[in-house]
């Protein structure tokens, strides 16, 4: 599977020891259909600055699977007097965490669109977040391979299977606010390939990936269509 170059550096960065840690995090907690991964890991001005790069355009539903979610954020600092300023928007609460001893989880969930000031306390100092809640919207405008039209099957969510990868002329257009960051293609024998408007999709594609990058808010979305 090919993954987007573009991806927030805190994200990169957390390295495959970390990733495991918090896939373990992530399916254990069966009461919510997914989570927005963020890791403080001890430094409370990290975690402010990835709850502000995560909440400044927050998702009410998940991208990929098209459900409601958390975005959670693991810390090794007790975390107190959590306060959304409208609830009806965004619930928020800490906890200690159930998986990692010494850790604490902020948890913040998404209730409808609309705005909601956080405020969380970690070692007497208090810190301030300007939520916004957003609905999901398709980043693409069009995506035609050949004569297929396959726009419509992100309406709801960045992943779509179909039966077989046509072969063809790719189109591809953002929707306003969205530029395309990069194309890729992916084989059966799990090589890859460069794509863009004009390319054309080989025989024997698995899998597109279309990496997008809000003009606005920076916000990197990976858009996979897959050939069963």
């Amino acid at each position: 599977m090919s993954k987007c170059a573009y991806l927030p550096k805190q994200l990169v960065a957390i390295g495959a020891f970390t990733a495991i840690l918090v896939a373990l995090l992530l399916s254990s907690v069966s009461a919510q259909p997914a989570w927005a991964d963020q890791i403080g890991w001890g430094n409370p001005k990290e975690l402010h600055k990835a709850v502000k790069a995560e909440m400044k355009s927050a998702d009410l539903t998940d991208p990929e699977s098209g459900q409601k979610y958390d975005h959670a954020f693991l810390i090794k600092n007790k975390i107190t007097k959590v306060k959304s300023s409208n609830s009806k928007v965004l619930k928020a609460k800490a906890r200690k965490s159930r998986e990692f001893k010494g850790y604490w989880e902020l948890i913040l969930t998404p209730k409808k669109a609309g705005k909601s000031t956080l405020k969380y306390t970690i070692k007497g100092k208090t810190y301030k977040v300007k939520c916004v809640v957003v609905k999901y919207k398709n980043a693409l405008a069009k995506l035609k391979i050949g004569n297929v039209d396959l726009t419509k099957k992100f309406k709801k969510r960045t992943t779509a299977n179909i039966t077989s990868m046509p072969v063809g002329k790719l189109a591809v257009k953002a929707a306003k606010g969205w530029k395309i960051a990069e194309i890729t293609g992916s084989l059966e024998d799990f090589s890859d390939y460069k794509l863009g408007n004009s390319f054309t999709v080989r025989e024997g594609t698995n899998e597109i990936m279309i990496c997008m990058k809000n003009k606005k808010t920076k916000k990197v979305r990976e858009i996979y269509l897959s050939a069963a």
